[in-house]
């Protein structure tokens, strides 16, 4: 009996890139692409957590200080945690500096660079942008 010749693989999916940031208040929360999509949730309109999910199944996103950061909050809002949730879980982050391992660890299905690794030491994200001549800073 002869071996089978191998089987070609099917080409991976090809995934964008797409830097992504949260931002987080007690009674609004926001997810936001550079792409233009946005899942944010409030008091009478839900995460659309299915349309998250997708996006970050479709993108390497990239973060600066996600690890730490990010990842944690979007994590907690997959699994359906409240804007209130979310600022108490950001607050522990910031304030009591608890490590993100102890808020909620990052799905590995989430594929996902983080800048503030590329350059340690280097101070926030404002500072490091100064640092590269940006034209912009926000």
């Amino acid at each position: 009996m002869m071996p089978l010749p191998p089987m070609p693989m099917p080409p991976a999916p090809t995934k964008r890139y797409a830097m992504v940031d949260t931002e987080c208040y007690t009674n609004y929360w926001l997810c936001s692409f550079d792409t233009g999509q946005e899942f944010e949730m409030y008091d009478g309109h839900p995460l659309d957590i299915v349309g998250l999910a997708a996006a970050l199944r479709m993108s390497c996103i990239v973060t600066f200080n996600g690890i730490s950061y990010d990842l944690p909050l979007i994590c907690l809002a997959l699994q359906g945690a409240t804007t209130y949730d979310l600022k108490a879980a950001s607050d522990r982050i910031i304030v009591e500096r608890v490590p993100h391992w102890e808020i909620c660890r990052p799905f590995d299905w989430i594929d996902h660079i983080d800048l503030i690794n590329v350059l340690p030491g280097a101070g926030g994200l404002k500072a490091y942008m100064g640092k590269m001549h940006s034209k912009r800073l926000q």
